[in-house]
Order: structure tokens, then sequence, then C-alpha cells
């Protein structure tokens, strides 16, 4: 393959290597990934895969920026003013059921993604996601009169990941679960207590009248 020289072209070429990175992660658990097989679906040189990526993590950090990038977007358009608590953790929730892979990801964000990647890029991520935060921040304030919409952000990460993580068990302990009553309380449906848990939170983050 010809080497892209254009910004439009090396833009093409890197949402190609993101496009095919992620359809790789879909059929094979990350921690078996290697960039000779991103490079490989990508049809390119694994020498040309890290003119646009240094390691794995930073690559799939990458897919998880736009996948935020995109929920951010989806949400600012559902936090306008006059929204009610109930509609706010509603939209959460709906919105988060077609987001499975930017779960998983978020899941692996300390741990795994940032351990893997330079300080540099790693600072460059956070800069990126304090920015996107802080306008959202804003938007919730307005739109509900919260008294910090970032930390509101920071302690609804918190519970989601908690959650989610805390609902997401193999299916087969699942099914065992299911047959011993006194341990069916572990079984959550994530977005029940979701909206359940954000309700809660989201009270406590918005201002006393008087």
């Amino acid at each position: 393959m010809r080497r892209a020289r254009s910004d439009s072209q090396k833009e093409d070429r890197k949402n190609q290597i993101l496009d095919s990175a992620l359809v790789l992660w879909h059929t094979t658990p990350y921690s078996e990934i290697t960039m000779q097989m991103v490079a490989k679906t990508s049809e390119l040189a694994k020498g040309t895969l890290y003119l646009y990526f240094q390691s794995k993590e930073e690559l799939f950090l990458e897919i998880l920026k736009n996948k935020l990038q995109d929920w951010f977007a989806e949400l600012k358009t559902e936090f306008q003013p006059e929204l009610t608590p109930e509609q706010l953790v509603g939209a959460i929730s709906t919105s988060l059921k077609n987001k499975e892979d930017m779960l998983r990801l978020l899941g692996m964000l300390s741990g795994v993604l940032e351990a893997g990647v330079s300080t540099e890029v790693g600072l460059n991520f956070k800069m990126w996601l304090n920015q996107e935060l802080s306008q959202m921040g804003e938007v919730l304030e307005q739109a509900l009169d919260l008294k910090n919409g970032v930390q509101f952000l920071l302690h609804l990460y918190g519970t989601i990941m908690g959650l989610y993580q805390t609902a997401n068990i193999p299916l087969a302990l699942q099914e065992a679960l299911k047959e011993r009553p006194e341990l069916q309380c572990l079984l959550l449906d994530f977005h029940a207590e979701l909206e359940q848990a954000a309700l809660a939170l989201l009270k406590g983050h918005v201002r006393a009248e008087g």
C-alpha cells in the first residue's frame, strides 16, 4: 500500500487502523492482540503502523477517545435547560445501551491503556478529557443548577464503572446464581441500577434552595 502523504490521506489511514483494530478486538481477546496483527488486518506494514501509534495501548486509547467524543456530543443534545433529574439519568442510561465497546474500554483505562502509554500521550488524553468534562459540567450546571458539574461527572463515572463491572459477570456464573435464591441479589440489571444510583448521586449535587 502506498504511503499516505496529504493530511486527509493520513487521517483516512489512521481511521482505517482504528476501525481494523476494533474489528479485531471483537473476535480476539485484548491480551492476545499484537501490533503485528493490527498491521496485517489493516493491510499495512508494521513499520507504517508505528508511524501512527507507538503501542497497542495508545491505539486503543485513541479508540476510546473517539467513542467518548461521540458520547459527549450525544449527551449535550439531551442536556437542555429545565431538564429534570429523572430525565437526565434516563437519558444517560438510554445513551449507554449501545455503548458496549466504550464501557469495556473505560474499564481498561487506568490499569491497562494509560499504564501502557507514554506520559506525554497520557497527559494529552487527560487534557482533552478535562476540556470535555468542563464543557459538559457547565451545561449541567445551567440545566440543573448543580454545585459542581465536573465533580458530578467524575462521581458518575465511578458509579457507572462500578455497576457495569459488577453486573457483567460470565454467563455460566449468571446461570449458576439463578439456581441459588440467596445469591440472586448479585444479579444486577445494569441500566435499572444505574438510574437509581445516578438519581441519588445527582440529588446530592444539586444546590440547596435558599
